[in-house]
């Protein structure tokens, strides 16, 4: 380094100079390096270029720095839309420009060893504007807004960044070069890099095992090659995760009422339609923040078949649909806010149609219903 220094005609501050040693373990006997004779320190991590190496090659604590400041980040944006009094979907959009590029730096490197705390912020975000338990479930929360969660867009940056390496046309460029030296290790079983057996599990998964057997074949990584095979990526991750969104709202009988009402996957309308409040109390009973026997019983562990419905006579489970359609507690009111083809002989298909109208009147009474039955319940 001195040589090269003198080479170059370069100045080495050696206060700003750290020495890393990588191993599985800390080293307990640490050797001792200087410059000029002068000693340089040794630590166990050290940040380069926004990223937290660590000794031990891991990313945890990369993972953990980029977490606190995207918290900050993301705080710093509540503030600054509560004071505008901002719509969801121009909140969401936000995050999405100013948060999620903190959260997801470098993590075309790091996804491999990628924890949960970036969905948890995600999430944590979500809830807070829209005003909801902590308790209240990550499905529902997602599916009310429609949005996908930030590890897909991870998977996406690591399959695309992974795309321009693979197919780099014998670039000569020193991560290409690397990962060529790699993939050789990889396929000889000589090395399991995480990266590469990362790569070609999520490859594996999606369906496209034929980009990994095939990456040997020269092609364009700036061309409708790879345009194409992001959109591939993201599609397919996409995809997958709807079908598993669907799977567990449909097998859960936490979400028994949910999946009556809930068919799509996608931002609801009434969130834009009404006014803040009513919104809020509409997202609230659909999403179980509510006092409504069948959660409050859930919460104290009761047996689902004995929530119920204490306002009448009638032995019904304390329910949604019991208290929108059925409890003659509520009679007067449902009277007055709902049309009588709804309470007339109601079914799981006029719960539907109800839960899912985007007509505004409809909504608004629907929303003060709501509002009343739960104010009710709230009291007792």
């Amino acid at each position: 380094m001195d040589r090269y220094c003198k080479d170059w005609f370069l100045k080495l501050n050696v206060t700003k100079t750290k020495v890393m040693i990588f191993s599985r373990g800390k080293v307990r006997t640490v050797p001792t390096f200087t410059f000029n004779g002068r000693k340089l320190d040794i630590v166990y991590d050290f940040q380069y270029l926004g990223i937290k190496f660590s000794y031990n090659g891991k990313f945890t604590v990369a993972q953990k720095n980029l977490y606190d400041r995207a918290s900050k980040a993301m705080f710093a944006l509540l503030r600054k839309t509560r004071k505008l009094f901002l719509p969801l979907d121009v909140q969401i959009d936000l995050f999405e420009k100013t948060v999620v590029p903190i959260l997801l730096y470098g993590s075309e490197v790091w996804c491999p060893y990628m924890s949960d705390l970036a969905n948890k912020l995600q999430i944590r975000f979500f809830k807070m504007i829209l005003k909801v338990g902590k308790s209240t479930p990550t499905n529902m929360v997602l599916g009310e807004l429609g949005q996908f969660p930030v590890s897909i867009q991870a998977k996406c940056r690591m399959l695309n960044f992974w795309y321009k390496l693979a197919f780099s046309n014998g670039s000569d460029k020193l991560s290409c070069v690397t990962y060529r030296f790699l993939f050789k290790m990889y396929e000889s079983g000589v090395y399991k890099s995480k990266f590469l057996l990362s790569v070609h599990g999520v490859l594996n998964e999606l369906g496209f095992s034929y980009f990994w057997h095939n990456q040997t074949i020269n092609n364009v990584t700036d061309g409708g090659y790879f345009n194409t095979f992001k959109a591939l990526m993201k599609n397919r991750l996409q995809d997958q995760f709807v079908q598993t969104w669907h799977s567990e709202i449909n097998n859960n009988e936490f979400y028994y009422n949910y999946r009556m009402y809930k068919e799509n996957f996608e931002f609801e309308k009434y969130l834009s339609i009404l006014p803040v409040n009513l919104a809020n109390a509409v997202l609230k009973f659909r999403t179980l923040n509510h006092k409504l026997p069948i959660q409050k019983g859930r919460t104290l562990g009761i047996p689902r078949q004995d929530r119920i419905c204490h306002k009448c006579s009638s032995g019904d489970l304390g329910d949604e649909f019991h208290y929108i359609f059925v409890c003659p507690f509520f009679t007067n009111y449902r009277k007055q806010l709902l049309r009588c083809y709804y309470y007339a002989r109601p079914n799981s298909v006029k719960f539907r149609e109800l839960f899912s109208t985007t007509k505004k009147s409809l909504l608004l009474k629907l929303a003060k219903f709501m509002t009343l039955v739960m104010d009710c319940l709230r009291s007792e």
